[in-house]
């Protein structure tokens, strides 16, 4: 696990507080001054252990509505991958991410997202504002994903359009921002 020797934790006892972690994991402007993003709809990629279900786990904290792919495969609390239904996951994930859109909530999905192609299908849902969030970070996997399989996501990667970049953000955690959970 990455550790930071400048460890300082942030006590997140509020929408202040919230904002200030949300700052330090994604820059400044992508909060507004009551700690809530203006987005409809946040997409949060990145390759496995890079923070990007962290992020959205503090965006959840501040109402936005939270998925991922990987939520389909938790049975009882225990995650039971089965790549035999990742296809599966991904319409489950897509599904209820247009749901909660259509019933006017704020949602952020957090997946590898390794093509462009993999986010279009998000970003034509009638979100009334979009943003792509890069978690960018080096952790040990939450689950458990072989270093190969990281290697073979990361040779696929299809960095963002220049133009996409001027207006997003990356999200690089440390130790410190990741206490905060």
């Amino acid at each position: 696990m990455k550790t930071d020797t400048n460890f300082q934790p942030i006590p997140v006892n509020g929408t202040n507080d919230l904002a200030k972690f949300l700052q330090r994991l994604v820059g400044p402007h992508v909060a507004n001054t009551h700690g809530v993003l203006f987005e409809d709809l946040i997409l949060c990629r990145g390759l496995p252990g890079s923070g990007k279900s962290a992020v959205a786990r503090a965006l959840a904290m501040v109402g936005y509505v939270h998925f991922e792919a990987d939520m389909f495969f938790y049975v009882d609390g225990i995650y039971r991958y089965d790549r035999r239904w990742i296809q599966d996951a991904h319409e489950w994930c897509k599904r209820k991410t247009r749901e909660a859109l259509r019933r006017g909530e704020r949602v952020v999905v957090s997946n590898t997202f390794t093509r462009l192609s993999e986010m279009a299908p998000y970003c034509v849902m009638g979100a009334n504002a979009v943003r792509v969030l890069e978690a960018t970070g080096h952790w040990e996997t939450r689950n458990g994903v072989p270093e190969e399989q990281v290697q073979r996501m990361a040779a696929r990667w299809e960095p963002l359009p220049a133009a996409m970049l001027a207006s997003q953000a990356s999200a690089s955690l440390t130790h410190s921002a990741m206490e905060v959970q």
